[in-house]
């Protein structure tokens, strides 16, 4: 709390009022330091009787100041939205079976087995991505061996390197794996596949999923895109 006074009191109070002291090592003022800047503030204050400022009259000015501060200030009295669903949100649980061919897709070529569009005035969060192939879904038991793979893009993009590309298992329809996409309103995302390999086994059922929700901003007009108010 010293350290915080400390630069209230450094960087607000004594603009053009005295010499500051030096700060302390890391940029920020300690307690003591503070206490020094206070004095030094003291032909600054209301004076009382022989021309020294009393305590209280130190404190009311640096009360005021420091009210004046805060007069602008924002708070938020809840995490923000996308942590967790709140009771304005709207689940995202989006799934697709599709049949792959055995043949590999020609240099370049993708398939889209999911695509969503995140509605006008919402944003969203895609928290866990999965999919199944094979024996799981009928078509045969599959090595993951790099026949398949899989990316997921925002906007035509691959805005995530890291779900750009991969073949081995990531996740499970009944488990899927963890993740943090946050998209805002108008936002597209796809979950899209291509055979890299001929598979030997013939065609093979996959499936996907996406899961996630939706939320809307508190207000959009003031900005508050991730604040939300509970009331209980």
């Amino acid at each position: 709390m010293g350290d915080v006074l400390g630069e209230i009191i450094h960087d607000e109070l004594l603009a053009d009022r005295v010499q500051c002291l030096p700060k302390a090592a890391g940029g920020t003022l300690d307690a003591s330091q503070a206490a020094g800047i206070l004095n030094q503030m003291e032909p600054g204050f209301k004076t009382v009787g022989a021309g020294q400022a009393a305590w209280s009259d130190k404190a009311d000015y640096l009360v005021s100041r420091l009210a004046n501060l805060l007069r602008d200030s924002a708070f938020t009295a809840a995490l923000p939205a996308h942590n967790k669903p709140h009771y304005w949100s709207f689940p995202i649980d989006l799934s697709a079976r599709v049949n792959v061919a055995g043949a590999a897709f020609p240099a370049g070529t993708w398939a889209t087995a999911i695509t969503y569009t995140v509605p006008l005035g919402c944003q969203a969060r895609i928290e866990s991505y999965g999919v199944n192939v094979g024996l799981d879904v009928g078509g045969g038991a599959y090595t993951w061996n790099g026949s398949l793979v899989w990316r997921i893009q925002v906007n035509g993009t691959s805005k995530y390197a890291d779900l750009d590309g991969w073949s081995i298992q990531r996740g499970s329809i009944v488990l899927p794996r963890k993740t943090v996409m946050n998209l805002q309103e108008a936002t597209q995302i796809t979950f899209q596949y291509r055979r890299a390999i001929a598979w030997v086994g013939g065609a093979q059922d996959v499936d996907h999923c996406l899961v996630g929700y939706t939320w809307r901003p508190r207000q959009q007009l003031d900005g508050s895109r991730a604040s939300i108010v509970y009331t209980g």
